[in-house]
């Protein structure tokens, strides 16, 4: 079935359910695709492109689709990193991977800041 993917559905029915989070709210495609075009367009704002890098850290809920979606979109690499990872770990993952932009939960900015 070809075509139908993440954005037949944002398209075709914006109120059916995409993601259901830890906590149990519901996210709907619809809302899923503005937060996915915010994002872009604020990246491309900072001069990311084709073929830059993002990281994430983050915890397993609806940013990270987000944050994916986005860069598969603009033609960014897309790299999720373990937010259980020491300074050290994330620096080598960030400098490797050549990140223009990190993403980050704000639980995990004390430890990744350092990284940056």
């Amino acid at each position: 079935m070809s075509g139908v993917g993440f954005w037949h559905w944002a398209q075709r029915d914006p109120a059916r359910i995409a993601v259901v989070e830890p906590d149990g709210t519901r996210v709907s495609f619809g809302a899923l695709a503005d937060r996915v075009h915010r994002l872009a367009h604020a990246l491309k704002a900072l001069g990311l492109q084709p073929g830059d890098t993002i990281a994430t850290v983050l915890r397993n809920r609806s940013e990270c689709e987000e944050a994916f979606l986005a860069a598969f979109n603009c033609g960014w690499y897309y790299v999720p990193i373990n937010y259980h990872g020491n300074a050290d770990e994330l620096t080598y993952i960030l400098q490797n991977a050549e990140a223009k932009a990190v993403i980050v939960d704000a639980a995990f900015a004390a430890a990744v800041l350092p990284a940056i």
